[in-house]
């Protein structure tokens, strides 16, 4: 049976409580709540992207639709100038070509009524779309300005983290050097086989930590029996108990 002095089992614990931390520390890195909300800001940024080229597009064919209102309308309007100038020289015309040109001037008002109606709703749509347009640049500014603030936030979090882990390695370090080779290599084969735990404490019969670990009658005899000096192992996980 393995034998080492209390307090070196003690600085088992130590070692364990900052190789658990440093874990933390790692899986804060590579998980910072930073990041789901900046990916979740992607997401959000590539859908209004596409609200933002169809609004784009939706304008674009109102302006097109616009444009020819207006060349029409300025066709319609030159000709119906022209004719209302030759009905001022009706004289000149008999009854069935004046009646013709008559009723070709109220088809080309009704025209420009029709056109001036349809050019009213066009103005009226492209004013929503534009107001659509300047929302969506206002949102994809917000999200821009969103993700840039949680960038700085994630890079002084994770600044801070990887500072505390240095901190952390080196302390390690220093305590991994007092502790007897044989003991360390035995903590460090239990931690690694258990997925990260070598040393538990225990004070009585109690194993603390929130580690919900249970001893059999035989192992709570043998704790009670054991020299403080004993390197005492679990049943079911091998984690080194130390006694406090």
């Amino acid at each position: 049976m393995m034998q080492a002095s209390v307090q070196q089992q003690q600085l088992l614990l130590q070692i364990q409580d900052k190789h658990t931390l440093a874990t933390k520390l790692q899986a804060q890195l590579s998980g910072l709540p930073e990041l789901k909300k900046i990916e979740q800001l992607q997401q959000a940024r590539r859908d209004m992207r596409k609200k933002q080229v169809q609004a784009g597009s939706m304008l674009a064919d109102e302006q097109l639709k616009l444009k020819r209102l207006e060349e029409e309308l300025e066709h319609v309007n030159e000709r119906l100038q022209r004719q209302s100038e030759r009905l001022q020289e009706s004289n000149q015309y008999d009854l069935k070509q004046f009646d013709s040109l008559k009723k070709e001037i109220a088809h080309m008002q009704g025209r420009i009524a029709e056109l001036e109606g349809k050019q009213l709703q066009t103005l009226e749509q492209l004013e929503k779309l534009q107001a659509i347009k300047l929302k969506i640049e206002q949102r994809l500014r917000e999200y821009d300005e969103g993700e840039e603030k949680l960038n700085q936030l994630r890079e002084d979090n994770s600044a801070q983290a990887k500072a505390q882990l240095a901190q952390l390695k080196e302390e390690l370090v220093q305590l991994r050097q007092q502790v007897e080779p044989e003991l360390l290599a035995l903590f460090d084969r239990v931690r690694t086989e258990s997925g990260g735990i070598g040393a538990v404490k225990v004070v009585g019969l109690q194993v603390e930590g929130g580690l919900d670990l249970m001893f059999s009658a035989l192992e709570r005899e043998k704790i009670e029996k054991a020299s403080p000096t004993e390197v005492l192992q679990s049943e079911e996980f091998d984690y080194i108990l130390v006694r406090c």
